[in-house]
C-alpha cells in the first residue's frame, strides 16, 4: 500500500511537472508569433530546464534563433530535437534553414530531402527544398518541388510567387505572372509580389504595366531602395528622364550604389569615389 501511495505521488508530480512544461511551450509559441523572440526564448528555456528531453522546446527555440539570424545556436538545439525525435519532419526542415544560411548547402539539402522524406504532405518543406534547388540553378528540380507544394496547399501565396520567379529564370515570362496574379490575388499586400511582376512584364516590354506594378510595390514598401533604382530605369524606358533621376538619387541616398552610378551617369556628372 505504501508503494502504491509513493507511486502515485510521483505520477502526480510528472504529470504537474508536464503541465508545467506544455504551458511554457505555448507561452513561447504566444510570445514567438507576437515578434517578442527574448521572452519566447526564455520561456523554452524554462521549458528545456524542466524536461531536458522535450524536443518540441529544443526546436522551437532553434527556430527563434533562426528568426534572429542565430543560426549557429539554433544549430545546437535543432541538433538536440532531432536527437530526441528523428521522426519529426519540421525538425530536419527547420535544421536545414540553419544549415543554409550557415552557407553548408549539402547540408541544408539532406535535410530538406529528410524533412519530405518524413512527411510528404508538408508543402512548407516542398518549398524550402524548391528555393535551395533554385539556388543551386536547377530550375527543373525545383519547379517540380513547387508543382507538388501546391497540389498540397493551393492557398499559399508564396509558393506561387516562388514558381513563378523560377518560371522567369526559364525565361518563361508570361507563366511567371499567371503566377504572381494568384499570389496577389491571396494576398495583395506583399510587396515583392509586384516587384516580381514588374520584372517579368518589363521582360516582356510591357513597360508600363511593369511601372504600375513597381508604385504598388513602393507604396506598400517605401523603404526598398531597389524599388526606386527600378522604377528609375522604366522611367528611363517611357523617356522619363527628370523622374528616373528622382530615382536613382533617391535608391543612392538609401544605400543602393548602382542607383549613384545610374544618377551620375544621367546627369553627365563625374563620379566621386
Amino acid at each position: 500500500m505504501k508503494y502504491f501511495g509513493f507511486t502515485l505521488i510521483i505520477f502526480l508530480i510528472i504529470c504537474c511537472n508536464n503541465n508545467k512544461v506544455d504551458k511554457l511551450i505555448k507561452a513561447g509559441d504566444v510570445f514567438r508569433d507576437s515578434g517578442k523572440f527574448d521572452k519566447a526564448i526564455l520561456a523554452y528555456t524554462k521549458a528545456i530546464e524542466l524536461d531536458k528531453n522535450s524536443a518540441i522546446a529544443y526546436n522551437n527555440r532553434g527556430t527563434v534563433e533562426n528568426s534572429l539570424n542565430y543560426f549557429s545556436t539554433a544549430l545546437n538545439d535543432l541538433n538536440q530535437a532531432i536527437k530526441i525525435d528523428s521522426s519529426n519532419s519540421a525538425f530536419f526542415a527547420n535544421r536545414g534553414v540553419a544549415f543554409e544560411h550557415l552557407n553548408n548547402i549539402e547540408a541544408a539539402l539532406v535535410d530538406y530531402k529528410k524533412a519530405v522524406f518524413l512527411d510528404s504532405s508538408s508543402y512548407l518543406a516542398l518549398n524550402d527544398l524548391g528555393n535551395l534547388y533554385c539556388k543551386k540553378q536547377n530550375y527543373d528540380l525545383a519547379l517540380r518541388c513547387f508543382d507538388k507544394a501546391i497540389s498540397k496547399e493551393n492557398l499559399f501565396s508564396l509558393l506561387y510567387n516562388n514558381r513563378g520567379q523560377v518560371k522567369e529564370n526559364l525565361d518563361l515570362y508570361n507563366e511567371a505572372i499567371i503566377d504572381y496574379n494568384r499570389a496577389i490575388k491571396i494576398d495583395s499586400l506583399i510587396d515583392y509580389y509586384y516587384y516580381n511582376r514588374a520584372i517579368a512584364k518589363y521582360h516582356l516590354n510591357d513597360y508600363y504595366g511593369a511601372l504600375k506594378d513597381i508604385q504598388i510595390a513602393i507604396k506598400l514598401n517605401k523603404y526598398n531602395s531597389i524599388y526606386y533604382y527600378s522604377r528609375g530605369m522604366l522611367y528611363l524606358k517611357t523617356n522619363e528622364k527628370d523622374k528616373s533621376r528622382i530615382d536613382f538619387k533617391k535608391s543612392y541616398e538609401m544605400g543602393y550604389e548602382k542607383g549613384k552610378i545610374k544618377y551620375f551617369e544621367i546627369c553627365n556628372k563625374k563620379l566621386e569615389l
